[in-house]
């Protein structure tokens, strides 16, 4: 074994006019969650900030809709389900470590809701290599009353698109609703928005790009990330809430959520791991909804190999 290391410190010695690159090990890639259980009070609106560990990077923020919690529903003007009973204004990452919730309780009850941010560690875990956020890209569109897609986010080649979020602007009390966040053209380096506009909206996208190779180490050398995109189509049964269950393959974490629904509304989705567990309801119309989910999956070790420029010889 010491005589091939020291035949290759000779052969790189004397390559004057050429660079090597040795093999090296990966790195361990991170990934965590951070959750909240938030309880609206009746016709209560406001903001809720949820974050990363500092020096970490945000990649998703999701909210479920767990319960309603109506007093006196027959008193109620209008019945509300959880699909009308809470509106959510505002899912934005406002930062590289965390997400901006902005939510609105409709009924005369309390509203039981669930925030989750899905979080990478900074720091890939050898010879000082950190994982890269791009800053954030933005695109602005009115929504006209019934169904309309936002323009898409695009990020940049060598770059996925993570923290895809959104604001919703308009008179006071104006509804509109998510139906469809994910990849625009089957491009993981794009994503787009599908709305049920109930009212006419402005909506304003967004995304962060988050770069597949890393910064350079001590060692001279960048790391790759391993990525991939996971789907799955599904029937929504007529007049039925269900839940289905999306799993990147093992040694993978789920970093971002998507779905394309179409006659069915979204209630959002919890956070497990490689697992994601979406929560839509169909309207009772007298044919079945359809959801087409998906997951960004990213592997638990970097390539292992990088690039070393020629100033970096050895």
């Amino acid at each position: 074994m010491r005589a091939r290391t020291g035949l290759f410190t000779i052969v790189c010695a004397f390559a004057a006019t050429l660079f090597c690159v040795p093999a090296v090990s990966a790195d361990s890639v991170r990934a965590y969650r951070v959750d909240q259980q938030l309880r609206l009070d009746a016709g209560q609106s406001g903001s809720f900030t949820l974050a990363c560990h500092s020096g970490d990077l945000v990649t998703d923020g999701t909210w479920l809709v767990d319960a309603l919690d109506d007093d006196n529903p027959q008193l109620a003007v209008q019945p509300y389900d959880l699909v009308s009973g809470v509106d959510v204004i505002e899912a934005d990452a406002v930062s590289e470590q965390g997400y901006r919730f902005t939510l609105r309780n409709n009924t005369q009850g309390r509203a039981q809701i669930h925030l989750t941010v899905a979080c990478l560690d900074g720091d890939v875990g050898g010879a000082g290599r950190q994982l890269r956020l791009l800053p954030q890209r933005r695109a602005s569109a009115s929504i006209a009353r019934g169904l309309g897609v936002a323009p898409a986010v695009a990020c940049p080649s060598a770059s996925v698109a993570v923290a895809p979020g959104f604001v919703f602007t308009g008179d006071p009390g104006a509804v509109a609703r998510i139906i469809e966040r994910a990849p625009s053209a089957g491009s993981s380096a794009s994503v787009e928005l599908g709305i049920a506009a109930i009212d006419a909206v402005t909506v304003t996208s967004s995304a962060r790009c988050l770069a597949l190779t890393t910064t350079r180490g001590s060692d001279g050398l960048r790391h790759r990330l391993r990525v991939a995109y996971r789907t799955a189509q599904t029937a929504v049964g007529d007049g039925r809430r269900e839940t289905y269950t999306l799993s990147c393959q093992a040694r993978e974490t789920a970093i971002e959520g998507s779905y394309r629904l179409s006659e069915a509304w979204y209630l959002g989705q919890a956070q497990a791991g490689r697992q994601r567990s979406f929560r839509v309801q169909s309207p009772a119309t007298g044919s079945p909804g359809t959801a087409t989910l998906g997951l960004l999956c990213v592997r638990d070790h970097t390539s292992g190999s990088g690039t070393r420029t020629p100033r970096e010889r050895r």
